[in-house]
């Protein structure tokens, strides 16, 4: 009777976590006292961020003003460049890539600042590790390639600067360097395309291409062949002209440029990736959407198309002052109008709507 309750009441969970064999190997290693871990040569992990965009953590019982007045500490990164600008004397940094500098150099943690300093026990035995970057975090992983080429760099404009010219951007500059493949084959499989896909399917292989087939140049890219990912619009646009009795487009305008834009971003934001955040795009990528959903049924998912039908309703409601509201009631509602109605764009933390 007790060893039939004592089995009821086993911990499996425990014993599976708590069990472990010890193969004659391993006892004889433990018997020998020979040790049991070692690693060679140690890694050093090295940071890689944008300029101005480190993570910082603070406590949650902190106000505002302590985290905003807080200095930030040295990164690897930030210390690198502060030790090339400050020792211009040494040429074994200036020669020296991001990647390698741990092996010859020793990055002070507990030290305020932190700070790179000569190793003086010799070199190696220490190798760097750049933190991952995705492809689809396009600046970040632009300036990981060049941080594996360019050597003794002072700042982030350094890492931006080639023959003497500074470029907007870490993918423009790498592309001026030479360090992207051209985009030939890309824009043969667009052209391919073209003469016999219709547009829509023409703007997913365009989002395939951007997503999984790291493109070089995008921008350049959409240029050579948007006027047949936004040849629908205009299509669209002249339908509408005709039933309206208004004068019937022949070109393609910028605005129906700018909703090709658009559409494209709603299916690539699925990927992680953004188009006003890349080269090029984000000069033309426009800030106020105007599509209807009459112009494009195929592009508009179903949220898409009751908001706007909910939208239509509420400006056509009656005087808010004919309905039943008491004055807050009023007030409130006249508050969230006003700010719909307003044009005025937000960004993304900010462009939120809530309802009680």
């Amino acid at each position: 009777m007790g060893s039939s309750a004592q089995d009821d009441h086993q911990d499996e969970i425990k014993k599976f976590l708590d069990a472990r064999y010890v193969s004659t190997s391993e006892a004889c290693w433990r018997i020998m006292s020979f040790p049991m871990h070692k690693e060679y040569p140690s890694t050093e992990r090295l940071y890689i961020h944008l300029e101005n965009d480190r993570r910082v953590y603070f406590n949650e019982n902190e106000s505002s003003d302590q985290v905003l007045n807080r200095t930030l500490p040295e990164t690897t990164l930030t210390a690198w460049f502060k030790y090339n600008l400050e020792n211009p004397e040494d040429n074994e940094a200036k020669q020296t890539l991001y990647l390698d500098f741990c092996e010859k150099y020793v990055f002070h943690k507990q030290q305020n600042p932190r700070v790179w300093k000569p190793r003086r026990s010799g070199f190696g035995g220490v190798i760097g590790r750049v933190y991952a970057v995705s492809p689809k975090d396009i600046e970040k992983y632009h300036l990981k390639i060049l941080l594996y080429r360019i050597p003794g760099a002072t700042s982030f404009t350094y890492m931006r600067t080639y023959n003497g010219r500074v470029y907007p951007s870490y993918q423009a500059t790498a592309r001026a360097m030479g360090l992207l493949q051209d985009d030939n084959e890309w824009n043969d499989t667009m052209s391919e395309a073209s003469t016999t896909m219709s547009p829509q399917k023409i703007r997913q292989l365009f989002c395939i291409l951007l997503s999984f087939c790291d493109v070089s140049d995008p921008f350049q890219l959409w240029l050579n062949h948007r006027l047949h990912l936004a040849e629908d619009y205009l299509y669209h646009r002249q339908q509408k002209a005709r039933t309206l009795n208004q004068p019937v487009p022949t070109e393609i305008t910028d605005e129906m440029y700018g909703h090709c834009l658009l559409d494209l971003n709603q299916i690539l934001v699925a990927n992680q990736f953004d188009l006003k955040t890349m080269d090029g795009f984000k000069d033309i990528f426009p800030t106020v959407d105007t599509r209807d959903n009459y112009a494009y049924p195929e592009d508009s998912t179903p949220l898409e198309r009751m908001h706007a039908t909910l939208l239509i309703e509420a400006l056509e409601a009656p005087d808010p002052n004919s309905l039943p509201f008491n004055p807050s009631q009023l007030m409130a509602y006249n508050a969230i109008q006003s700010c719909a109605l307003a044009d005025k764009n937000y960004d993304a933390a900010q462009s939120k709507l809530f309802f009680y």
